[in-house]
Order: structure tokens, then C-alpha cells, then sequence
């Protein structure tokens, strides 16, 4: 009820203010009617004016120029003059150089400021004189018969649009009704006769129009065409059905502008061509228009000219001819409402209107100042083009509506002036906003001081986005929490007190940015097994329209009705297996995505659950592949520490119930059971700098893999030198008994003490003899090669030290 109280007290003030304080204001600048293209002659000099007034009570008034959006550069080429024309000593059309001042072509704005404010005063495109080169069409040879008829085309660009002046064997055509030439650079020659026949070319001048005058004919011959195109007419008498031989293609012309629509027939007889438009036959009464031959010539086009035209040739015993074109007619833009001059109170939400007319429909642009007015965060536009403000002082100044279309420009300006009534709170001070989640933020502030006579009624909060400060919220208390925003988006806010009086200033703007969102369930989840008891997860990434912010992991959910799963995983790849799950069972599957803030509470998202049932196990239980992921490393020169993973259900259609750990260095081997509940193990009393083969496999209730089976591969592992060996000093004395034995003989002259000995032979058949009785002294060692060259004597003998 209190919020329904503050906003009827919200609407009375807003009504008075609606009703009370509007001022007529003279606007203090005028702006002049000028034209949207000038032409200019090349080397010649010329004043383009800024087009604008201002009243003598405006204060100072300053121009600024401006060519293509960069400042004018002034020189004594360039200049501004005191009413803010812009004055150049000679034009120049150097489209090639850097220099501003060497290319005058362009698009123009004068700036006009006073003391109220800036306006544009005038938009307007420069067009240097110029004349291509070469032509782009030149006329070409032809052969007709006598009574058809002829056409010959040129054509070549220019500013302005050249002058075509065609010449028969060099000299000027006959004067002769039959010869039409048409402005786009076409020559027709109508019911051919012999004398017809001869070479044609064209040649192009150019018109400039001067300010206040006329066009006038600059007295040279600018290009000739290159080729001479010859005419020869043949006798022919046969009968020949109508033919259109040429017609325009769709015109675009401009209102009050003369345009020529071509239709060219040929035939023997010659035929009679008429025009039809939209179906109905024209009339010199209903159109403004007359006939040039078979052309249709419209002297000045209007509005009720644009349709589609249709040419028709007729010759008796044949059928028609016809053939179709359009006619656009395109109007400059022109303002039918503009917007008025007034003083209003702040905090008035009030509308400006630019309603405008023109073909194609103008594009019409606000300004505040000579700004955009886009760029601004308390006013919109609307596609009716008008112009809604939420006023405070500082938006007092000109506004200005520009229409603009491909053929003309038009504008108006209209002076606002805001301001404070009396007795009115002063701004709220201290504003704070703060990010509550990804949609909602809450704002504080401390209340506004107010006159005695009238304490305050209401705030307003105004916030938006940063271009559209727009929305509003109505508060009796000096706080307020704003909902639906978006996620990880920045807005402005600003607080308004109101009073009986009206609204006060408003606070200082702050901005916030929304905290990201909480994300959702993921986007098309798939759901497989690749074994009885396990599940593979997969789905897409989430759009960007959904997605804003980075996804950091994802929560899963599986269900079984007795036994929930839930597993926080991060993964790029978006997909996740679950394993130890019961075969031949069917879950419930949901996928959430989260970021850095957490996940969505799964009571507040309708979590679009999927079902899935795992395979049937197998009757017969087989083991897959040994133990996963078998590391082996050495702790000490004598053992060899192993370690695996488990073997998981999915990857065991039976029980395990144990591992075999195989050891090998080709000579010797050993085996070892080791539990199920074991995924380690060390082999020990080994012999150091060894290389040994080792691997390990499981094993359920139908046994063991075949060890002959290639399928389980050995993993290859050295054990390390022994540093702890020391040398002792050893007197040895070895005797030869026959050509293959020999008996060695020690005396250890030191109190090392010892737990076995070993004896190095170094012959073609290398080995080790280790002794393990240290009391011992002699060691008898046959099958020896007497006769090998190679064998080392005396033989090296050692201790070897209990690690």
C-alpha cells in the first residue's frame, strides 16, 4: 500500500509539472534554407555559406567547419569570413594527394554557437568539376534496313553530368525530325532512308551551374569519342512484325526534374507506339508529359508520375509489341512537425517531435548541441523518430532533428531550458548500489534536504543501461532493490526527490555491474554405455545468448530412486564417464553448468532429468586387459616398487579377486599373489644394474589371463648401480689345475666385514660368481678357455655390504 501511496503522490506532481511552468522561448538561431550539393568549378574561387542567423540577444557567436568529420584546415587558400562562409581562393580536385587542401572534394558542416548552444547549421557535399579520361560506351557499327531504324549510345562520367553533341560524317546532324538525341547520350534515327547512311561520332561538354544563375555552357570541347561508328541502309521490302529494339530500365528520377522515358521500335510498316502506365493509356490531360518520336518525355515529374509504364508498338497483321519500365520518383526530405522552442521544469518526461516526409523515407537523426543524441543515457528515440527526455539543468540547449535521403537533407532546431521550481528538495546524497546476483541490485541513499513548507513525497530511481537510462522505480523510503536485470551487465542509476513543488535535482550517477549468472541444466545431454557398469555423458557448450560468463565446471546427478550420485567435475571436452554402477539398471541423469559464483539450486531449476539403463552383464566373467596404469620405480638398487590402478566394474564383467605380479630377467622369475584390496607392491632382494621384466594382471573367480597370451605386454625396468659397495683390500692367488679349471685363493688383509663375496670373470664368456659362505677362502671355477686370449687374470674380488 505504501508503494501505491508514493506513486498516486508521484503522479499528481509529475501532472502539475506536465501542466504548470512551460515558457515559449525564441530560439536565437535561424537556419536558412541552402542547398544539400554545390557544384564547383576546378581553379575557380568559391563562398560556401553556413546558412544561419543568430538574434542579437544570443551573445557571441563563433563557426566551426568541418570536412568529413576532421576540423577545416585554414591557410590563405582557405579561409572562414565573418559570417561563417567558408571562402576558398581556388578549388581544387586533386584526388590523389594528402593534403585536405589540394582535394576540396567532400562532405561539409558548419557549426554555429552562441550562448545558448551549438547547432549544425548546414550539412552540404562538394562536388569539384571533373571529366574522366576515356568513355565507358562509345558507339559502334551498324547495319539496318531502309524505313527501321538506328541507335547509337555514348557515355562518360563527369561533374557535372556532360553535354552529348553528336556529329554526322563531322558535321552537325541534319535538322530533321526523324534524328532525336536524348540527355543520357543516346542518338535515334527514325524511318531510315539511303541518305541516312554515313559515320556518326560524339562529343562531350560540360554545363556549370552558377550560384544565382543559369547553366552555362563552358565554351570548349572536352573528349571526342574514338570511334567513328558507321551507318549503312540496306534496301530490304519484306514485311517484319513489330520489334522493340530498345527501352529504358527503371528510372529513378527527382521531383520537379525533367526525365525522358526511351521506347525504340522497329518494323516494316513502321509501327505506331503508345504508353500505358499501370494499365491505362496516357493522356497529355493526366500527365505531364509529351512525345519525343516513340520516347516519353515528362517536362517536370511529380509525385502522380512514378508507376509502371508500358511501350507498345502495333502494325497492322501483327501482334503487339510491349515492353515494360519503372518510374521512380524520389522527394528531398522535408519536416512536417518540427519540435518547439520551450522552458520546461526538470524532470519532466516530455517529447520532442520531427515528422518528416520524403522518397525513400529520410533517416532522421537527433542531436543535442551538435551531439548525438545516441550516445546520451537519459533520453530515447523512437522509431516514430520522436524524442523522449528525462530533463535535469544540464540538458538545457538546441536540439536538433536532420532528415536525410539519397536526393536531400532538411532540418530543424528547437532551444529547450530547464529549470529548478522553488522550494523543491535538493539532490539525495551518498547514493551506494550494490549487486545482490545476477539479476538484482539494491540501492541506499541518504535523504534529500527540503524546505520547511514541504517535506518530500516520494523518490524516484532511474537507472538503465548505459546508453537508455530510462526505467524508473517509484520509493516513499530511502532505499530500493531493482529486479530482472541482466546478468554481468552495467548500469547507471541516479536518484529524484519530489515534493508538492515538484522534482529537486537529481543525485550524483553511479554505475554497478550485475554479477555473472548462475547457469543452468546443459544443452542436448547424450547418454551411452561402453559396459554394464558404466555411463558415458556427453553434451553441447551453452549458446552465448544463455552463457554469459565463463562455465568453470559442471554438477552432475545420478539416480538410481535408492542411491544418488553427484559429482563435481571440470571438463573442456564436455563429456564425463560414470563408473561402479550396477549393470542392467536404469538411472536418472541431470547435467548442471556452473561458473565461479556456483550452481543453480536444483529446487529452483526444473532440471530436465533423462533416463538410461545400463547393459546386461554377462553370464561367463572374462578378464579384459591386466591392471591399469602399471608405474614401476626403485627405492633401493635391490627391489623394485610397482604400483596400478584399480581394475574398475566397467572394465570386469566378473569380481576381482586378486592380481599376479610376474617378475623376469630371463635366467629367473618370480611370481606373487597380491590381494584385491592391494593396488601396490615392492619385489626385493634383487640384483643391482639389472634389467628386469615385470607385469601385472588380474584376475576374478575364472581365473588368470594365459601368461602366452601377447595381449598382456612386459614393462621393462633397470634397478640402479649400488654406490654402497666398498672395496676391501683382497690378497688373491689363482692356480691353474687343468685347461679348464682354476682355483682361486683370497686372503682379505682388512676387518671389512662381509656377507658374501663375488668373483668378475672377464672373458668371451662373461659372468659372475657370487660366494655367499664368507667363511670361505678358495673357490674352484671350470669351464674356462685356457687357450682364449681374451681371459683376465687375477680375477677382482669383493665385499658386498647388507643394504
Amino acid at each position: 500500500m505504501c508503494v501505491s501511496f508514493a506513486a498516486g503522490l508521484f503522479a499528481v506532481v509529475y501532472l502539475l509539472i506536465f501542466t504548470k511552468g512551460n515558457v515559449e522561448l525564441d530560439p536565437g538561431i535561424t537556419i536558412h534554407p541552402a542547398p544539400s550539393v554545390v557544384l564547383a568549378k576546378k581553379n575557380s574561387p568559391l563562398l560556401l555559406n553556413c546558412s544561419a542567423s543568430s538574434s542579437p540577444d544570443a551573445g557571441r557567436v563563433s563557426f566551426t567547419w568541418y570536412k568529413d568529420g576532421e576540423p577545416v584546415l585554414f591557410d590563405r587558400r582557405v579561409q572562414v569570413k565573418d559570417n561563417g562562409s567558408l571562402y576558398f581562393k581556388q578549388v581544387k580536385n586533386n584526388r590523389h594527394s594528402r593534403n585536405q587542401n589540394r582535394n576540396q572534394n567532400g562532405f561539409y558542416e558548419c557549426f554555429m554557437k552562441n550562448k545558448y548552444g551549438t547547432v549544425i547549421a548546414r550539412q552540404v557535399q562538394l562536388l569539384v568539376e571533373s571529366i574522366s579520361k576515356s568513355f565507358t560506351i562509345e558507339p559502334g557499327y551498324q547495319k539496318v534496313e531502309l524505313g527501321g531504324v538506328a541507335r547509337f549510345k555514348c557515355q562518360i562520367d563527369g561533374i557535372p553530368l556532360p553535354i552529348y553533341v553528336w556529329n554526322k560524317n563531322s558535321s552537325s546532324l541534319p535538322q530533321n525530325s526523324r534524328y532525336i538525341t536524348i540527355s543520357s547520350g543516346i542518338l535515334q534515327i527514325h524511318n531510315l532512308s539511303e541518305s541516312d547512311s554515313g559515320s556518326f561520332h560524339c562529343s562531350v561538354y560540360q554545363s556549370f551551374n552558377q550560384v544565382n544563375n543559369g547553366p552555362k555552357l563552358i565554351g570548349m570541347t572536352l573528349q571526342h569519342s574514338r570511334s567513328h561508328a558507321r551507318l549503312i541502309v540496306i534496301t530490304d521490302t519484306k514485311r517484319r512484325p513489330p520489334k522493340i529494339v530498345a527501352i529504358s530500365r527503371e528510372i529513378n528520377a527527382t521531383i520537379k526534374h525533367s526525365v525522358t522515358l526511351e521506347c525504340l521500335a522497329d518494323g516494316n510498316p513502321s509501327p505506331v507506339v503508345t504508353w500505358m502506365k499501370d494499365g491505362n493509356q496516357t493522356s497529355d490531360d493526366n500527365f505531364n508529359k509529351n512525345y519525343d518520336g516513340s520516347n516519353l518525355k515528362f517536362i517536370e515529374v511529380n509525385m502522380t508520375d512514378a508507376g509502371t509504364y508500358q511501350c507498345v508498338a502495333s502494325s497492322p497483321g501483327f501482334p503487339d509489341a510491349v515492353a515494360e519500365t519503372q518510374l521512380n520518383v524520389k522527394v528531398p526530405p522535408f519536416i512536417i512537425e518540427a519540435p518547439l522552442s520551450k522552458g520546461y521544469p526538470v524532470a519532466r518526461w516530455f517529447r520532442l517531435k520531427c515528422i518528416v516526409g520524403g522518397i525513400p523515407s529520410p533517416k532522421v537523426t537527433w542531436y543535442k548541441n551538435g551531439q548525438k543524441i545516441e550516445s546520451l543515457e537519459n533520453m530515447k528515440i523512437y522509431p516514430d523518430n520522436m524524442l523522449m527526455i528525462d530533463s535535469s539543468i544540464g540538458d538545457s540547449g538546441y536540439y536538433q532533428c536532420i532528415a536525410k535521403n539519397d536526393v536531400g537533407v532538411d532540418m530543424a532546431i528547437a532551444r529547450l531550458q530547464f529549470f529548478l521550481k522553488d522550494n523543491v528538495p535538493k539532490p539525495p546524497s551518498h547514493v551506494t548500489v550494490t549487486s545482490v546476483t545476477s539479476t538484482e541490485v539494491c540501492i541506499r541513499w541518504f535523504p534529500s534536504e527540503y524546505p520547511k513548507c514541504c517535506r518530500v513525497l516520494a523518490y524516484t530511481v532511474v537507472y538503465g543501461e548505459p546508453n537508455d537510462v530510462t526505467q524508473k522505480k517509484v520509493t516513499p523510503w530511502k532505499d530500493k532493490c531493482i529486479q530482472n536485470l541482466k546478468p554481468q551487465t552495467y548500469y547507471k542509476f541516479y536518484i529524484r526527490a519530489f515534493n508538492s513543488k515538484g522534482a529537486g535535482a537529481k543525485s550524483d550517477t553511479v554505475t554497478v555491474k550485475t554479477l555473472e549468472s548462475v547457469l543452468v541444466a546443459v544443452s542436448n545431454l547424450r547418454l551411452s554405455s561402453s559396459s554394464p557398469c558404466s555411463m558415458d555423458l556427453k553434451w553441447d557448450p551453452l549458446p552465448p545468448e544463455i552463457c554469459d560468463g565463463v562455465v568453470t565446471r559442471y554438477q552432475i546427478y545420478v539416480s538410481n530412486g535408492g542411491h544418488d550420485i553427484m559429482k563435481n567435475v571440470s571438463t573442456a571436452d564436455h563429456k564425463y564417464t560414470i563408473r561402479d554402477l550396477h549393470p542392467d539398471t536404469e538411472y536418472k541423469v541431470g547435467v548442471l553448468a556452473g561458473k565461479k559464483w556456483g550452481y543453480p539450486k536444483r529446487l529452483d531449476v526444473q532440471l530436465p532429468w533423462l533416463v538410461h539403463r545400463t547393459p546386461e552383464q554377462n553370464d561367463k566373467s572374462k578378464v579384459d586387459e591386466a591392471a591399469p596404469n602399471v608405474r614401476l620405480s626403485s627405492s633401493s638398487p635391490f627391489s623394485i616398487d610397482i604400483e596400478w590402478d584399480p581394475v574398475l566394474p566397467d572394465k570386469c564383467n566378473g569380481v576381482n579377486i586378486g592380481y599376479q605380479v610376474y617378475v623376469s630377467n630371463e635366467g629367473h622369475e618370480i611370481m606373487e599373489n597380491v590381494s584385491a584390496t592391494n593396488q601396490s607392491y615392492t619385489i626385493r632382494d634383487l640384483l643391482p644394474e639389472t634389467t628386469y621384466k615385470i607385469r601385472v594382471l588380474s584376475g576374478t573367480t575364472d581365473g588368470y589371463p594365459k601368461l602366452l597370451d601377447e595381449q598382456w605386454p612386459w614393462l621393462i625396468h633397470r634397478t640402479p648401480k649400488d654406490n654402497k659397495i666398498p672395496q676391501v683390500n683382497v690378497h688373491i692367488q689363482v692356480s691353474q689345475l687343468n685347461l679348464t679349471c682354476v682355483d682361486v685363493k683370497w686372503n682379505i688383509t682388512d676387518n671389512q666385514p662381509a656377507i658374501s663375496y663375488k668373483i668378475d670373470i672377464s672373458n668371451s664368456s662373461a659372468r659372475t660368481v657370487e660366494i655367499q659362505n664368507i667363511k670361505m677362502t678358495n673357490y674352484i671355477i671350470c669351464g674356462l678357455d685356457m687357450l682364449d686370449k681374451n681371459l683376465l687374470l687375477p680375477f677382482m674380488l669383493g665385499t658386498k655390504l647388507e643394504p
